[in-house]
Order: C-alpha cells, then sequence, then structure tokens
C-alpha cells in the first residue's frame, strides 16, 4: 500500500502504474487512516492526490459545481469518466503455472534486485518471501508442487541448502532466507566459472584443426640406418656439405651418427614447438650456447599472443597456457618456446619485475608482494631478460659476450601447483633485464 502521507501524483488516462480504481482506493485509504469527516477536506485529499496539469487535473477543473461540492458526487463523477471494470479473475490452472514460473535465475545471484515500494533487496530475499503469497493463490495447501519449485532453483542454492528441511513451502522460504550473503556469492562464482568451462567444451572444433594437426604430425624422416656404437672421443661428424660431393647427406654421416630424437617433438599448434629436423650429433648445440644475435632473433620470431586481462582474455590464456604443457611436457621455455604471459603484466624484456611481471621495481621488492607469477612464467621472463641484456650489449658496445651455462634441467611436473622458490636456471645475477626488446 502507498504511504499516506506522501501524493499519489496521479495522472488519469496517462497513469499506467495506478489504475483508476485502485487510485480510488488509495483515496479511500487516505481518507480513513486520517480520520477526515468534513466534505471539503475529503475534496481536497482526492484533488492534491492528482498531477499539476495532467488530463486528470484539467478533468477535475473542469467539473461544476455541483460535481464536486461533496465526496460522494465526486465519487460518482469519477466513475462516470473512468468506470471501473474488475480485472478478471485467473483461473487455478493459470495461478498455478504463476507458482511455477516464480524462478530465481541463477545470473541474480548475490545481486540486489528491486523489491516492494522500489526498495532494493537480495535476489533470494525477494525470491523467498514472494513465495508465500503465490503459494496461496495456488491454493496449494499440500505441498504438491514443492519438489517442482525446489529443483527449479539454481544448483548453488539447492547445494546449500540440501541439509536444510523443506517438506513444506514455509521450510522452504526459510532455508533460502537464512543463506549466508557471502557464501551464495561464492558458490555463484564457481557455478558460473564451472558452466564457462563445459560451455567452452560444448564448442564445435575448428573445421581446420585436423588439417593443422595433421601437418603438425608430419615431418621429415632420415633413412633407415643401422645402430652405431657411440663415439668414444666425442669427434663431431663431418659436415655433409664439405668434400667434392657425391656421398654427402642431409643427414650426417651413413655409418658412425647416432640417431637422436627430433627437437621439438609434439604438437606445433600455437607456436608451441618446432618440427625441423637437424644433423645429429653425439653432443647438439644447445640453443643456450648459441650467439646473442640469434637468440634475440629467436626471441621476436616465436613471440606469442599475449591476451587481453579481460574475461574473455583470461579464459584463452588458460588454453594457453594448457596447450604449451602440453606440447612441451619436457621442457623448460626458451626463445623458440615461449611461455604465455599473464594477462595484464607487461611483455617480456620490459625491465618488469620477474616475480610479478610488473616495472617499476627489482625482483624481492615489498611492493609485489612476493611471487604472483607461476614458476615456467618467471622462467621465462628471467632467460628472455638475459637474452635482451646480452644482445643490447652487443648491439651497442660490440664487446665479446659471456654466456652463463645452465643448470641441471627439471621440467615441470604439474603446472598448475607451482609454487614460489629459487630459481637455479639460466642467470644467477640479478634482475638486471635490459632495455626492452629490440626490433
Amino acid at each position: 500500500m502507498t504511504d499516506n502521507r506522501s501524493s499519489l501524483q496521479w495522472e488519469g488516462d496517462k497513469d499506467d502504474g495506478l489504475p483508476p480504481g485502485q487510485f480510488l482506493c488509495e483515496i479511500d485509504n487516505k481518507i480513513e487512516n486520517r480520520g477526515i469527516t468534513s466534505e471539503a477536506k475529503k475534496v481536497k485529499c482526492m484533488e492534491i492526490n492528482i498531477a499539476f496539469g495532467s488530463t486528470a487535473d484539467d478533468w477535475f477543473n473542469g467539473l461544476a459545481v455541483d460535481e464536486k461540492d461533496t465526496y460522494e458526487h465526486l465519487t460518482k463523477a469519477f466513475k462516470t469518466q473512468w468506470p471501473l471494470t474488475p480485472a478478471p479473475k485467473a483461473s487455478k490452472a493459470e495461478r498455478i503455472q504463476t507458482l511455477k514460473e516464480w524462478l530465481l535465475k541463477a545470473e541474480d545471484l548475490g545481486k540486489k534486485v528491486e523489491g516492494p515500494g522500489g526498495s532494493e533487496i537480495w535476489s533470494h530475499v525477494k525470491w523467498a518471501t514472494g513465495l508465500s503469497s503465490r503459494v496461496h493463490d495456488a491454493e496449494d495447501a499440500t505441498g504438491f508442487l514443492i519438489g517442482e519449485v525446489y529443483n527449479a532453483l539454481p544448483r548453488p542454492v539447492r547445494e546449500l541448502i540440501r541439509t536444510k528441511p523443506r517438506t513444506t513451502y514455509a521450510e522452504l522460504s526459510a532455508a533460502v532466507l537464512a543463506l549466508d550473503t557471502s557464501d551464495l556469492k561464492e558458490a555463484a562464482a564457481e557455478y558460473s566459472r564451472n558452466e564457462e568451462t563445459a560451455r567452452l567444451a560444448r564448442e564445435p572444433a575448428s573445421p581446420t584443426k585436423a588439417l593443422r594437426e595433421a601437418l603438425t604430425s608430419t615431418h621429415l624422416q632420415p633413412p633407415q640406418q643401422r645402430y652405431a656404437a657411440p663415439n668414444p672421443y666425442n669427434v663431431e661428424q663431418p659436415n655433409p656439405f664439405q668434400g667434392t660431393g657425391g656421398r654427402g647427406s642431409l643427414f650426417g654421416a651413413t655409418r658412425n651418427a647416432t640417431l637422436l630424437p627430433v627437437r621439438g617433438s609434439g604438437p606445433g599448434a600455437l607456436g608451441m614447438g618446432r618440427r625441423a629436423v637437424r644433423p645429429t650429433t653425439l653432443n647438439p648445440q644447445s640453443l643456450r650456447d648459441r650467439p646473442a644475435a640469434q637468440r634475440h632473433a629467436d626471441l621476436l620470431q616465436h613471440v606469442l599472443v599475449q591476451h587481453p586481462n579481460t574475461t574473455e582474455g583470461r579464459i584463452a590464456y588458460q588454453a594457453q597456457v594448457a596447450a604449451w604443457h602440453a606440447a612441451n611436457p619436457h621442457r623448460k621455455p626458451d626463445e623458440q618456446h615461449q611461455y604465455p604471459l599473464r594477462p595484464g603484466t607487461t611483455p617480456v624484456g620490459s625491465r618488469e619485475c620477474w616475480d610479478c611481471g610488473i616495472p617499476g621495481h627489482m625482483q624481492g621488492a615489498t611492493v609485489c608482494g612476493g611471487a604472483i607469477l607461476t614458476e615456467p612464467e618467471r622462467d621465462w621472463r628471467r632467460v628472455a631478460g638475459y637474452i635482451t641484456r646480452e644482445f643490447n650489449k652487443l648491439r651497442f658496445t660490440e664487446a665479446p659476450v659471456n654466456y652463463i651455462n645452465y643448470g641441471r634441467y627439471s621440467p615441470y611436473p604439474e603446472y598448475a601447483s607451482h609454487t614460489d622458490g629459487a630459481y637455479t636456471g639460466e642467470i644467477d645475477d640479478g634482475q638486471g633485464n635490459g632495455q626492452g626488446l629490440s626490433a
């Protein structure tokens, strides 16, 4: 019911929020609650509740004196202008359907919605308080539909109240009203994440996925050769392109070479690996021992897309990380197998902190609150910073570059469970991560 102290500001035919019959009932309630007995004051009560300048105001001002000398004459003129037609009664089947359609939507969980009188209340509170009136209209005194009403609730709500008694509508309403808003928000957020993951899994595969996978698994194979004992003197095999020709081979010597696994084996999609076959020797050249210029060129060539810091970007980043680890199960990041960068961080070689990926402070500073990036990304930022720094030293000073050897290689057993720890990889001499990537 409208507050008796406020003006209704009724506009007549243009007022869609308050029908004529309801307006007349509100005026009667105001007169009764205020104890008005004077006919003049009763007429004045209707007048001040009509919006100034509206069609209803024009009607009131156009009335004859004998049509508004008493409240009875005024209501008679009012009903002549706006005949009071009773609203059609809904059938019981329609009232039962209204109960079934009184739904609490999953996307509204943990949010405030408009309640009675325009006030804001939590969505689950509005649903619980509005349930009793709809049950009364549906005349379901036995609770025949309570199971259907319960099953229509969002899954987070059902899981939170599954241990509560709900044999009657009153118990069901009380269980929903008693929900803790923080628990409901957390459950709704987890439900939303699970639904998004399921949606991505249901999306049809790319029409070119099969072709890309077929091309990825295709690579050159060296001719079938017999196994030869390792060279005890660790002597490199002769260059097949030297000499007079006629006996050379793109795959090395035909008798004394040992076949090694193809470097970069595994899926090569998204720039995660390489399927190139190189001459195999007992001690193949490591990427870490190459000149800084070559490593920097690969750093620019194999760069991965860094997704934006949005909901869609973070979902794509998670898929990118999973694809990298699937393609590189026994590898640490390097310039040819660059690790995806977390959305919202700066690119590698940007003088950023290797712990949090944000520039403006050195590694270990209290401002970053400790290491927040995963271990593979921190390792990759160290490697990229080292390459950038050494390349800049070579470019600007043309001084000889001393390369630092790697520690023991240990692949990541489970990329989702990395914790903070000391890095024993490429560089041990501090943050100095150069002046950014060079074109």
